[in-house]
């Protein structure tokens, strides 16, 4: 976007003809992917650039899928890597991690909408959206990695995880335990009855 509007490239919403345009002021010259002054605001260059409230919705989108399969992949990393990391841990840090990335994401994405929205009629920096939906979202991501360091949540859901891990392993070795002592006692019977009760260990 800084390459084809340059700093100070802005954007203006025009209507001709009952359609909306979002007007480009720049070096016509320097741009290379938007090279026309008109665009509907729903042309895919402009959204693919992160202009205007399609822009910064689309580009907020891949940012947090992005996000999240770096921080899913950070998380396996560590469980595989640390000797005494539980399921429990494992699925805490992926269910907190997401969390927290989805909700500063929404909080970036509405500023940044907002902000697309209240400037379109009088013209702005074309970077300024998307630019404030970054800030918002990474100082909403502190924000909650704060209060998560504060209270603990991470914490007390990984040791909830870990309680649930292990209430289900001790049923599935009493079921395992159960159908071990009925085989047992199955073949026990079969062989009385073949033998007509001769043969029994």
């Amino acid at each position: 976007m800084f390459t084809d509007l340059g700093l100070k490239g802005q954007v203006y919403i025009k209507y001709i003809k009952g359609k909306p345009y979002a007007i480009l002021n720049g070096l016509p010259g320097s741009r290379v992917v938007l090279s026309n002054g008109r665009y509907l605001p729903s042309n895919p260059k402009l959204v693919r650039l992160g202009v205007g409230k399609l822009g910064v919705k689309a580009k907020m989108r891949s940012g947090t899928a992005f996000t999240i399969i770096l921080y899913v992949g950070i998380d396996i990393a560590s469980y595989i890597l640390k000797e005494d990391s539980t399921i429990g841990e494992l699925f805490g840090s992926i269910i907190s991690d997401v969390s927290k990335v989805l909700i500063s994401t929404a909080l970036g994405t509405a500023a940044g909408m907002l902000a697309a929205g209240s400037v379109a009629a009088v013209g702005a920096i074309a970077a300024g959206p998307i630019v404030i939906a970054i800030g918002v979202a990474f100082l909403a991501g502190m924000a909650l990695d704060a209060l998560d360091e504060k209270y603990g949540l991470t914490q007390t859901l990984i040791k909830k995880l870990d309680e649930i891990a292990d209430q289900i392993s001790a049923s599935v070795d009493e079921a395992e335990s159960t159908f071990s002592r009925f085989l047992n006692q199955m073949e026990r019977e079969i062989i009385w009855n073949v033998t007509g009760g001769r043969f029994l260990y």
